[in-house]
């Protein structure tokens, strides 16, 4: 015979995800790795996260309630994708949280694809969903450099995004070593953890999708030597 379970009753109020309470100080080698990944996918398949949006809750008219993972996620990602995926552009996207020792220093740096020609409607999208000052959002264009030590292209959009790094992460000096901040390069304010993870993949780029085009292409690229090979030896 069962017994019977008498489930514990739920405080009122809103549900707590308590999976987001682990802080995390800094991107790990591992993080860093997934991130660049899944950016060079884009490339690949021809949706590049080339769009930059730097958001800063701080300037906003009403700051947010409760956890900020929390509002990144069902509030400002969830009507920024719904946005895209109504224009036909989908959602293709990373993004990195970077946070401050002060109050409300907390910020949002995403990297998605979006076209030029609807860049300055997202904008006004987003400035009308969250009124706030000037300084709340600003989109841009990811931009290149070669690094002259070693003759390599670097996505500078890519890697100033990634610059609150581990030490581990970071390595020891050598060649085209990326830059590592410790501190605000304004007012000296140290780097302070985040509540939850520092970043985050959409799931066209993540490893699941990136595992799922390799296997396609392995696929074909068999079926095309197969051909090929049928071919020949119909010709002989």
């Amino acid at each position: 015979m069962k017994r019977k379970r008498n489930p514990k009753p739920r405080a009122a109020g809103p549900k707590i995800d308590r999976r987001r309470r682990a802080p995390c100080a800094a991107l790990d080698a591992s993080d860093r790795r997934d991130l660049r990944a899944a950016f060079a996918h884009g490339q690949r398949i021809d949706r590049a996260p080339t769009c930059t949006i730097d958001f800063h809750p701080a300037y906003m008219d009403q700051y947010p309630v409760g956890e900020l993972s929390v509002w990144f996620k069902d509030e400002l990602r969830n009507r920024i994708t719904t946005w895209l995926r109504r224009r036909g552009v989908g959602w293709y996207a990373i993004w990195v949280r970077e946070n401050y020792a002060g109050n409300r220093r907390e910020h949002l740096h995403l990297l998605i694809h979006c076209p030029i020609a609807l860049r300055a409607d997202l904008e006004a999208a987003i400035r009308r969903w969250y009124p706030g000052r000037p300084e709340m959002v600003k989109l841009g264009q990811v931009t290149w450099r070669k690094d002259p030590r070693t003759s390599y292209m670097t996505c500078v959009g890519l890697e100033y995004r990634l610059k609150q790094m581990t030490a581990r992460a970071w390595g020891p000096p050598r060649p085209g070593r990326p830059r590592r901040e410790i501190k605000n390069r304004h007012d000296g304010a140290p780097v302070a953890p985040v509540l939850g993870s520092r970043y985050g993949i959409s799931t066209t780029l993540n490893q699941k999708a990136r595992d799922e085009w390799a296997t396609a292409r392995l696929i074909f690229e068999i079926e095309q030597r197969r051909a090929h090979h049928d071919l020949a030896e119909q010709a002989a």
